[in-house]
């Protein structure tokens, strides 16, 4: 016994040895969750499969653009099944992606017709078409009646170019606001001439009116007051109104129509009216859009300015928009003018719609609350889509500049 205690501490640690030995062949560990090595394995590879799965989805398919530059069309069912199918890195973001679409598809009519309503204004027969000689006589006093209207506010510029006639002898232009070619042409009105117009021009030069007819108003509701300053003294108080000056046409297309206006006079009244014809007060007119100007000083010699206020010259861009495709609903009656012989009260401003982003996963389904379009019943109305996932397409040009 004495001889085996230098050893005893070899002899019980290979016992253990031989134990721990046993006990690994013939036991097979566990994790936590009581799975063994292999089965561990086993999960860690699906894990991997499916995340190179995602990875791939996240890249695109093969030969196509990346989602960052991938547009899909809320309106195109096989888009949002492409999107649902092939883009979507998790299916948590399927359902409340489909319910939104869903959404998006039942406020799209509402919306659609209000806009056309709206447009309607712009189609409206301003004479019978039955006769070329009533159909251009009432077209010529309309407008030479808006033109008189406006000259009359003060928001009219004149040609100021003296006529020759043929003895030599010069005289001011002709202010017959029915026939002087200079000044409906420079307010982009249609002048008869020697021939009276196409009947196939009449929608056309109807809808230019209607134009015209709203930026009259716009400028006879807006005026600005001078006041008293320490470096000009005010002499009278008295009220302006920016003057059109000229109306260029640019374009029609499907949805809208696109023009340039210069208006002249002093600089508060000039932002007035900028402000008055983008304001979307009235739901029974169509909507302007201001998408471009530039603000300049007038010139004028010596004796020439008689204003109170530095006169100035604004060029706007406009785009008057259309949803009623040029085409006039049958039953629409023959409008009447609305330029008054004085300034008009706008009406109350409407609330524009609002609409919230798309839910995210985990998000609770059912539409957000959006500000009431006027028009529109508040059910119809739904979020619009993401605009980075999913985009309306661009619709197609109808005919290229106007003739003037």
């Amino acid at each position: 016994m004495n001889k085996a205690k230098p050893f005893l501490f070899w002899i019980i640690s290979g016992v253990v040895i031989l134990v721990e030995l046993v006990l690994l062949l013939c036991i097979s560990p566990s994790g936590k969750s009581g799975q063994s090595p292999q089965e561990v394995k086993t999960e860690l590879d699906k894990q991997s499969d499916r995340l190179d799965g995602l990875h791939d989805k996240a890249m695109g398919p093969k030969g196509q653009a990346t989602i960052t530059a991938q547009v899909f069309n809320a309106e195109d069912p096989a888009d949002i099944k492409k999107l649902t199918t092939q883009w979507l890195p998790t299916k948590q973001w399927k359902k409340p992606l489909e319910e939104h679409v869903a959404l998006y598809n039942q406020q799209l009519p509402a919306i659609k017709e209000y806009l056309s309503k709206r447009s309607v204004f712009l189609h409206q027969p301003i004479a019978s078409a039955s006769d070329r000689s009533d159909w251009y006589a009432e077209y010529e006093r309309r407008t030479a009646q808006l033109l008189q209207g406006l000259n009359d506010q003060n928001g009219l510029v004149l040609p100021t170019a003296a006529v020759t006639s043929k003895d030599g002898t010069e005289a001011p232009p002709a202010t017959d606001f029915a026939t002087a070619t200079a000044i409906r042409h420079n307010a982009g009105f249609y002048t008869k001439g020697n021939s009276f117009p196409d009947p196939s021009e009449y929608p056309e030069m109807t809808m230019k009116y209607h134009i015209v007819e709203m930026i009259a108003a716009a400028l006879l509701d807006s005026k600005a007051t001078n006041k008293e300053t320490p470096i000009a003294p005010l002499k009278v108080q008295q009220e302006e109104r920016a003057a059109l000056s000229s109306v260029e046409w640019k374009n029609l297309t499907d949805k809208s129509v696109t023009l340039g206006v210069t208006l002249n006079g002093p600089l508060s009244a000039l932002l007035a009216a900028e402000a008055a014809l983008e304001q979307v007060h009235d739901s029974t007119k169509p909507i302007i859009v201001i998408t471009g100007g530039t603000l300049s000083r007038k010139n004028f010699v010596a004796g020439d300015r008689a204003a109170s206020a530095e006169p100035m010259i604004a060029k706007l861009s406009l785009a008057v928009l259309d949803f009623e495709g040029g085409a006039a609903p049958e039953a629409a009656k023959i409008a009447e003018p609305i330029l008054p012989a004085g300034s008009r009260t706008p009406a109350p401003v409407a609330p524009a719609p609002v609409a919230p982003a798309v839910p995210g996963p985990g998000a609770k389904s059912g539409a957000a609350p959006v500000a009431p379009i006027p028009g529109v019943p508040a059910e119809a109305v739904a979020p619009a889509a993401d605009p980075r996932a999913i985009a309306p397409a661009a619709p197609p040009s109808r005919t290229g500049g106007s003739k003037q």
